[in-house]
């Protein structure tokens, strides 16, 4: 990935987190608490209601994830 593209992603990931801040409040929280074994299941509604629903079993492996969401939120700050 070139900078130019982290820079642009960076852009996105600051708007999203303006316009869904409780995304990014739940995700820290989140990431404080979650280990391996959790499950963490996401629901989408559709604006013609369909709805669909996933979810995963979290492993050891996962959780530098959590730990980059962390990271990117105190960076925000």
């Amino acid at each position: 990935m070139d900078f130019g593209a982290v820079l642009k992603m960076k852009g996105l990931i600051d708007q999203f987190q303006m316009n869904h801040p409780k995304v990014f409040a739940f995700l820290e929280d989140a990431s404080r608490t979650v280990d391996e074994g959790s499950v963490l299941e996401m629901n989408l509604v559709c604006s013609d209601g369909r709805k669909m629903t996933t979810n995963m079993l979290v492993k050891e492996s996962d959780m530098e994830l959590f730990r980059c969401i962390t990271e990117l939120k105190n960076t925000n700050n």
